[in-house]
Order: structure tokens, then sequence, then C-alpha cells
């Protein structure tokens, strides 16, 4: 379906390519079983919808940096939560007790 889209968007105007869906971001949600990275998604979306329409100048200047820093931001904190639970001091062994003072 991908390769669809890439077609699509070679033989249609620019002016519509924004009515033709990113499977990526169709794709991403649902092959990491994480809900907060969909809810990250969702967020993201939402605050590129307003900064977009309301300050066009701000978005065209730090709109992609923002957004690839928080997606490698989010691919670290998976890595370093896969780390944790393979050293066994993950959520599963501790919960969100861990470091918390008793």
């Amino acid at each position: 379906m991908a390769v669809v889209t890439v077609i699509a968007k070679q033989r249609i105007p620019k002016k519509y390519h924004i009515y033709i869906p990113n499977f990526i971001a169709f794709g991403v949600p649902f092959a990491v079983p994480a809900v907060p990275l969909g809810f990250a998604m969702v967020c993201g979306s939402i605050a590129t919808f307003f900064l977009r329409r309301y300050k066009p100048k701000i978005w065209e200047m730090y709109g992609y940096p923002v957004a690839a820093g928080l997606a490698a931001g989010e691919s670290c904190s998976g890595l370093l939560s896969a780390g944790l639970v393979l050293a066994g001091v993950g959520a599963g062994q501790y919960g969100i007790e861990i470091g918390a003072p008793r």
C-alpha cells in the first residue's frame, strides 16, 4: 500500500498531497505494543496543527527538527527501558516504586 502512495504523490498535483495518508504514522503505533507512543503521536499532531496555523514561521524553522528530536528521544527511552528489563531492574520486577523513598 505504501508503494501506491508514493506513486500517487508523483502523479497528482502538490496541493492534493495533504489528502494522501502517511502509512508510517499508521504503522508505528500498531507495530510497537506501547500505548504511550500512539498517544504521543496524537499530542504531537495536535500541537503541530495549532503551531502551523497560528505561528507558521516558527513551525517552518523548528517543526521538523523538534519532531525528529522527540522521535529519537522516544526511541532512546524505549531502548533504555528494554535494557533495564534485561538487567532485571525493569518495571516488571519493581513497578513504579523504584527509586521512591519508603
